[in-house]
């Protein structure tokens, strides 16, 4: 499934991931499958698609191991569909409750640019 990501067939991980997580739903890698559904509408510019894929992850396998990655590209997919206060309230909660994540840093660092836009609240500006 992840070879398929990479490849950019999407459509293929995507189903790949899904059979695996319907095979293993237990398994501790059932949330890092659900995390690349998630990604793969991401990398084909699918925001919305993405952020269902996210909730998911986070309703399901909160105490998981890919829930900063879940967050940054959640926060990702909000400013994509320009709503930056969701977005910046993602990368927020990323930095707060994950600060040693190598994406901390990356989160601060949206959030300061989101807060720098001309009217913030919305990103459309």
């Amino acid at each position: 499934a992840y070879q398929a990501y990479q490849r950019d067939e999407h459509s293929l991980s995507r189903a790949l991931f899904r059979a695996y997580i319907t095979r293993y739903a237990d398994d501790e890698n059932a949330d890092n499958a659900l995390y690349w559904i998630g990604k793969s509408y991401l990398a084909e510019d699918r925001p919305a698609s993405a952020l269902r894929e996210f909730r998911a992850v986070i309703a399901q396998h909160s105490s998981g191991d890919a829930m900063d990655e879940t967050l940054f590209d959640m926060g990702e997919a909000f400013y994509a569909l320009h709503a930056c206060t969701d977005a910046r309230t993602a990368f927020q909660t990323l930095t707060s409750n994950f600060q040693r994540s190598p994406l901390a840093g990356r989160a601060r660092q949206r959030i300061r640019e989101i807060t720098r836009r001309p009217g913030n609240a919305d990103c459309s500006s």
